[in-house]
């Protein structure tokens, strides 16, 4: 994890676009040619260590905890694979 907040090329940071965002947009540009495949995001029990609070993703003035992000973005992550679940039906 690491020691403070990085962001991508596009402004994102960096947890978030590799845990949310990459998987997120590889299923949307996928997801007519997984027509009869699964979808399958492993997530971990790291998620369990914080609540999780959406506006401290993109809180540029708190202090930055890796922990506190990595378990932001798996919960996030779970989030988004139920609501692709809920599409995908």
């Amino acid at each position: 994890m690491p020691q403070e907040r990085n962001f991508t090329e596009n402004g994102i940071e960096s947890a978030f676009a590799k845990i949310i965002v990459g998987p997120h947009v590889l299923t949307s540009l996928l997801r007519s040619k997984l027509k009869y495949s699964r979808i399958i995001w492993v997530s971990s029990g790291g998620m369990y260590l914080k609540r999780f609070d959406f506006d401290y993703l993109f809180d540029e003035k708190d202090n930055y905890d890796g922990v506190k992000v990595y378990s932001n973005t798996k919960r996030a992550q779970v989030i988004l694979s139920e609501l692709w679940a809920l599409e995908l039906k």
